[in-house]
């Protein structure tokens, strides 16, 4: 069976204030449990345009959210960057999740990007998936808090 999935980006105010009621508070939460998560710094990041968001869609029904920026570490390289990831527990998620980055990958490429990147700290969770993918590991990161 085949599934109707999209992935849409919002740039519209009245769209991202929508679905941070619908969506993103819900993911942000569950992102929290691996990651540092500044609610603010992320709604207002998104309200001036300097963070981009993703609805995922699954017949029509909401159930997740990507975050992106384009980054460029050198004057030469412009990278797609994903910041924030959430699906909702479904059955059919690694499903969900190919085909959402393949969606991703064609807009890097229509954008001019010469490579996508991805920072995780679910080693089990997203890892596993991006290597499926063709994704390379190329960093680990190392934190100490000093407070």
């Amino acid at each position: 069976m085949e599934i109707d999935f999209s992935l849409y980006p919002i740039y519209k105010k009245e769209g991202i204030m929508f679905f941070w009621k619908e969506i993103i508070e819900e993911g942000l939460r569950a992102i929290e449990k691996y990651a540092d998560v500044d609610y603010s710094v992320i709604l207002n990041s998104l309200l001036e345009g300097t963070l981009d968001l993703w609805i995922i869609f699954l017949n029509k029904e909401c159930i997740g959210f990507m975050t992106t920026r384009f980054n460029y570490p050198t004057s030469q390289i412009k990278e797609l960057f994903i910041y924030h990831l959430y699906i909702r527990q479904i059955s059919n998620s690694d499903e969900v999740f190919k085909l959402g980055m393949e969606k991703l990958e064609e807009y890097a490429k229509s954008s001019g990007c010469y490579r996508m990147s991805f920072l995780t700290s679910r080693e089990n969770g997203f890892s596993k998936k991006l290597k499926l993918y063709n994704w390379i590991p190329k960093y680990v990161e190392f934190i100490k808090e000093v407070k």
